[in-house]
């Protein structure tokens, strides 16, 4: 019985750890594993190259310029240390400064970074490259409801201090300028959470960064290491995108030889963003750029990144140059790079004799556990109309296929439900297709109805009982709302006596199922 058992074990053993091979995951690596189910961080890429795009020069006072942050639709950057506590919101169209906020009860000892959530926008007082031993890093927390729309404006900050977990604060020697493992100007918000990555000027590591963490509330508090990675360079700026990818953005510079970089983060577990992928991206040197220092995201892939005026005289065949790169904001896109979870290319649906044909093809898929194929009466309200499985992860062509049997009398809206196997899900686009015979869960007659006339409701082989009725015109505006109960096969009459001539959609809802049907009144 024992050896029995034993064996019984290794069996599952063998199972569970065969249905979740690990390995990389990404099919843009160059060591792509397809068996691969679960991401190990091992993937490796070509060196990969790119441009920044649409430079356009920053107004003159921002020629500091460092922290950048888009939010609400609104973008704000400032300046580092030694200048004033003030933001300002910059024009996306031309780079002038559209509105200007000064923290009055805040200083500039070394601002570097900005980070917003739906409330607040958090700048960070921590920089730290002048002997590593400040005592009084800090991150200003502004509420937004204060900033207003006014030119010019005055607020006040709420402060978050904090000190890092594996720095002595009984022994601070100055290291002199440039010289400390404890700098800082990158950060980003998360779950409520700061998300620090240090700048590494003395380069014991390799120039790695190190990952912090701490709350964003007011108050005093630990920075938390959570992990470090070698970026090959001095981190400058980063985000994460807010929306499906969490993808997080590392800018940097090559301190030795002024090359740029960004490292983009993604397919990771949890918050530990070292986890997974990690992809650098080369962005020529500080020549063409400047010295790059913010960086946000303004949508999944795409973002925003700044520089600082930058300017210097080199020594070219013994003669002096002078390069000079202004302030700038560039644009940056990583859709080459960053995987999506499904590449959708095409989505069509057909009428076939007395079915619609839904045919969709992939070009490539990560993670693709399957498909729920979703039907609709008003291209809103989607009900689960059947599912098929997903390929997992693929680099070719894949084709699917499925039949709606019984399709409904008039317009009929579908859409393709995506979900990974890790649960998360995004939606396709709707089709539509309009059938001309067939049966509708709910029948209204007469269509159209002449104003005071009544209308009689038959759902069809539904087992309602009773639900609620609402009509609502095409913007959306209820003009009926009210509990009605059926009998099974017997219609139910409505009065138009006070319904105003119009378009409008007929709903009933019992909490399970929605019935929708058009009427039109004359």
């Amino acid at each position: 019985m024992l050896r029995y058992l034993l064996l019984l074990l290794l069996s599952a053993s063998y199972v569970l750890s065969a249905s979740a091979q690990s390995g990389c995951t990404d099919p843009l690596a160059s060591n792509y594993d397809p068996a691969a189910k679960v991401n190990n961080g091992s993937c490796s890429y070509p060196t990969t190259n790119t441009t920044l795009n649409n430079p356009k020069d920053l107004s003159t006072t921002l020629n500091e310029s460092s922290g950048l942050a888009y939010t609400d639709g609104k973008l704000w950057s400032f300046n580092d240390s030694g200048n004033s506590a003030t933001l300002y919101r910059i024009s996306e169209s031309n780079g002038s400064i559209l509105q200007t906020i000064t923290v009055t009860n805040a200083t500039n000892v070394d601002w570097e970074d900005i980070t917003a959530d739906a409330n607040y926008l958090y700048i960070g007082d921590f920089g730290n490259n002048i002997n590593g031993n400040r005592t009084d890093l800090k991150i200003y927390r502004i509420s937004k409801a204060a900033l207003g729309n006014a030119a010019t404006t005055s607020v006040m900050a709420d402060v978050i201090n904090f000190t890092y977990s594996d720095q002595d604060q009984t022994n601070l020697p100055p290291t002199g300028n440039n010289n400390t493992e404890f700098d800082c100007e990158a950060f980003f918000i998360k779950d409520n959470q700061f998300h620090l990555f240090s700048k590494d000027w003395v380069g014991a590591n390799g120039y790695s960064t190190k990952h912090y963490t701490l709350p964003a509330i007011p108050g005093t508090y630990i920075a938390q290491k959570q992990a470090e990675f070698p970026v090959n360079g001095a981190i400058t700026g980063a985000d994460i995108s807010t929306t499906n990818l969490n993808e997080v953005v590392l800018i940097g510079y090559d301190i030795n030889n002024g090359s740029l970089f960004m490292w983009l983060l993604f397919d990771y577990t949890g918050n530990i963003f070292f986890s997974g992928n990690k992809r650098q991206i080369g962005l020529s040197n500080v020549a063409s750029y400047g010295q790059i220092e913010g960086v946000t995201y303004t949508g999944d892939l795409t973002g925003y990144i700044s520089s600082e005026r930058f300017e210097r005289t080199v020594i070219i065949f013994g003669f002096p140059f002078q390069i000079v790169v202004p302030a700038r904001l560039y644009s940056f896109s990583t859709a080459g790079w960053i995987p999506l979870p499904v590449e959708l290319i095409s989505f069509t649906a057909t009428h076939t004799n007395s079915s619609i044909q839904l045919s969709w093809q992939t070009a490539s898929e990560t993670d693709n556990d399957y498909f729920t194929v979703e039907r609709s009466e008003n291209g809103i309200d989607f009900q689960e109309i059947g599912q098929q499985k997903g390929e997992g992860n693929s680099k070719s062509i894949q084709n699917y296929q499925f039949t709606d049997t019984e399709p409904l009398y008039g317009i009929n809206y579908y859409r393709l439900k995506q979900t990974d196997l890790d649960g998360t899900y995004t939606y396709s686009g709707i089709r539509s297709i309009e059938v001309k015979s067939g049966r509708s869960k709910i029948d209204v007659n007469p269509v159209p109805v002449r104003q005071g006339e009544m209308i009689t409701i038959h759902l069809n082989g539904a087992s309602v009982s009773s639900g609620k009725l609402i009509l609502r015109s095409m913007d959306g505006k209820i003009h009926l709302e009210q509990v009605v109960s059926f009998t099974k096969n017997i219609p139910f009459q409505l009065q138009t006596g006070q319904i105003k001539p119009g378009m409008y959609i007929l709903q009933i809802d019992n909490t399970t199922q929605l019935y929708t049907s058009k009427v039109v009144i004359y």
